[in-house]
């Protein structure tokens, strides 16, 4: 049988979709070391950093959930490093990471694979441990049900959207805005944005828990039409 397989097929197909994941010349490639020193230099003005780690740009690469929750780990240790490495140089991160999709990585229900698990333990973690040293963390899900509970005991300022009003989602979001009628009332309320018109007239509707502005003194949500700010600045040119 192995006499029979062809090689170069068995090399283009196996060995370089893995042996490209170490190849730190490869085009447009950076290793986490260097993203991470590009991130946390002394300077002015910090870059904004996108990471993305979907199948869609890991073409030509040996890609999982697997590798991609070691890569996601790998950043957020090298994060955390960077944290306490400048705390005990008593200099403040002044850092906001955001992470997307977070039902995916710190799900309330442990995953089966372990390093999945890792992901999620290291993000409750971070979210408990980090705040001395500067460091902020946005989360952003499409999901309160799913989404790990310690984390959301641990936030601040929370901005929900539409889609929370049935189900479990419901239940979930009246155990934070703590049972107050009028308010999850008002956020049933919420017109879905994609029922407009046209995209031009969509309005997208936002209840916030938290010290997000002054007038949220008394503890009570606040509401809130955001706006397109683009149409708006261009119009007024």
């Amino acid at each position: 049988m192995i006499n029979q397989t062809d090689p170069n097929h068995h090399y283009q197909t196996y060995w370089l979709p893995v042996c490209k994941l170490f190849q730190s010349d490869r085009e447009n490639a950076v290793t986490v070391d260097v993203l991470l020193k590009k991130a946390f230099t002394q300077q002015q003005t910090k870059p904004v950093i996108v990471v993305n780690v979907s199948c869609e740009e890991a073409r030509d690469l040996y890609w999982n959930d697997i590798i991609q929750a070691l890569v996601i780990k790998r950043l957020l240790d090298g994060i955390n490093l960077q944290a306490e490495l400048n705390y005990q140089r008593n200099r403040s991160l002044n850092t906001l990471v955001i992470i997307d999709e977070t039902h995916r990585f710190a799900p309330r229900e442990k995953p089966e694979q372990e390093e999945l698990r890792q992901v999620g333990e290291t993000l409750v973690r971070a979210s408990k441990e980090t705040r001395k040293y500067g460091l902020g963390w946005m989360f952003i899900s499409q999901t309160l049900s799913s989404l790990h509970r310690d984390i959301i005991t641990q936030l601040r300022i929370f901005f929900f959207g539409f889609g929370l009003a049935l189900g479990t989602e419901f239940t979930s979001l009246k155990e934070i805005v703590g049972g107050d009628p009028n308010a999850l009332k008002l956020y049933q309320s919420f017109r879905d944005p994609h029922s407009a018109f046209d995209i031009a007239s969509r309005q997208y509707a936002f209840m916030t828990i938290g010290p997000v502005s002054p007038l949220s003194f008394a503890g009570t949500p606040l509401f809130f039409y955001s706006i397109q700010y683009a149409r708006t600045i261009s119009q007024r040119k």
